[in-house]
């Protein structure tokens, strides 16, 4: 199954301006793990923030308090 950590915070690697809480940080490692991932911030009511690299500056990366 994937990792999973809670509540973290998180940033950006470029100017670390950003710096956000999120609620878990999943790294899926199948498809089927993605599907899982997204079916059960749904059903929490969770929003569901995708970053890979980190590497944009805007903050758009993150959601506050989000999967």
């Amino acid at each position: 199954m994937c990792s999973l950590r809670s509540s973290s915070l998180v940033n950006d690697i470029h100017s670390a301006l950003n710096a956000t809480r999120v609620a878990h940080i999943h790294q899926p490692r199948s498809v089927a793990e993605i599907r899982t991932l997204v079916a059960d911030a749904a059903r929490q009511g969770l929003p569901l923030a995708i970053c890979g690299g980190r590497h944009a500056m805007g903050g758009q990366q993150f959601a506050a308090d989000a999967v």
